[in-house]
Parts: structure tokens; C-alpha cells; sequence
């Protein structure tokens, strides 16, 4: 606890959000879905407890 690092990848947007609105994420590899708040254009964050992971769906 109180550790910080930043991870980063490339996900899909599943919806369209304006600055400050959640947008679902996709990660291609895993296909699972995380829950983000949109920064700006192409960008956006997850926050703890507000990042959950929605769905892992597998082929």
C-alpha cells in the first residue's frame, strides 16, 4: 500500500466520452473490459476503485 507506478497500453474505446465521463476500455489481448474516466482525445485513466474489471470475454 502507498506504492505508486503508471502502467500504460493500448485499449479500444467501447463507447465515446467527453473529458471527465467513464468510457469502457477494451484490451485487445486479454479481451477484458476496464472502466476509465476520459483525460482528452485518445486518452484516459483508470482510478482506483473507480477501474473494475467488467468482462473477460474469451473465444
Amino acid at each position: 500500500k502507498g506504492a505508486q507506478f503508471a502502467l500504460t497500453l493500448q485499449g479500444r474505446a467501447m463507447n465515446d466520452a467527453e473529458r471527465g465521463q467513464i468510457v469502457r476500455v477494451l484490451n485487445p489481448q486479454s479481451r477484458a473490459i476496464v472502466e476509465a474516466v476520459a483525460v482528452s482525445a485518445g486518452l484516459a485513466e483508470t482510478v482506483p476503485r473507480a477501474s473494475a474489471l467488467i468482462t473477460a470475454e474469451r473465444p
